[in-house]
């Protein structure tokens, strides 16, 4: 009778410890590193992938990647964003606390449009734990509210004057130097982000002429994603190619 509850006892034990190696459970351990794998969606192009996040696009039109799908672990939510897919303007991911919660945000920064004359970034910031997006001021309707300006001609000589709060920042030109000049500066051919900290910036060239861009306005933002400041200054290029 003791063989018995012994021999018993041994084929329980085994009948135990088989079960626990299909559920992927013995000793507690955790799932193996295959059943935790995220399924890629098969009919979706990658865009790119850091660390864990990873952009799709669901289809390749003309030199442009439309309707973005964000996925996160197990996670994933689809965009009406688009973005070039020249590999020169790849898109970036960053993980940051732009809003000041004490959790990070994803920001993902994209080239919709780029050409002679023209470069165009779009942000985007996601809250992590559902990918809701967070919208970000537009720059460039902020500029156009607040920064006034003139662009007169004179005796061959381009005057132009930009003014903002209560500061004025004035420049002179040759009229020989652009065949059409504009009546006013006009913002936003250019417009680049970057985080600066955990805060984000973004730049926006300011044009006399289709060619000519000599003034930036540095655009900073606060923890509401609200602009805070904008500031216009000397200096971007003269003229911008692809």
């Amino acid at each position: 009778m003791k063989l018995f509850k012994e021999g018993y006892l041994k084929w329980s034990l085994l009948g135990l410890v088989i079960i626990m190696l299909l559920s992927g459970c013995v000793l507690g351990n955790p799932p193996t590193e295959e059943a935790q794998t995220i399924q890629r969606p098969e009919d979706k192009i990658e865009i790119i992938e850091v660390d864990n996040i990873i952009l799709f696009a669901s289809r390749e039109t003309d030199g442009v990647y439309e309707e973005i799908t964000v996925q996160v672990d197990d996670k994933n939510k689809t965009f009406p964003w688009v973005s070039t897919t020249n590999p020169t303007y790849a898109p970036t991911i960053d993980m940051v606390d732009v809003d000041d919660d004490t959790v990070d945000e994803v920001v993902i920064l994209l080239i919709t449009d780029h050409g002679t004359g023209v470069l165009q970034q779009k942000i985007h910031v996601l809250k992590l734990e559902d990918l809701t997006e967070i919208d970000v001021e537009n720059p460039v309707e902020a500029i156009n509210k607040k920064v006034t300006s003139t662009i007169t001609k004179n005796d061959g000589k381009v005057n132009a004057v930009i003014k903002w709060d209560e500061n004025i920042l004035e420049k002179d030109f040759n009229e020989s130097d652009a065949g059409f000049w504009f009546d006013e500066v006009a913002f936003g051919a250019h417009v680049f982000y970057e985080i600066v900290g955990s805060k984000i910036n973004a730049t926006v060239s300011g044009a006399v002429s289709p060619a000519r861009f000599p003034v930036t306005a540095i655009v900073e933002y606060d923890s509401d994603l609200r602009i805070e400041s904008i500031v216009v200054e000397e200096g971007y290029t003269d003229e911008i190619d692809d």
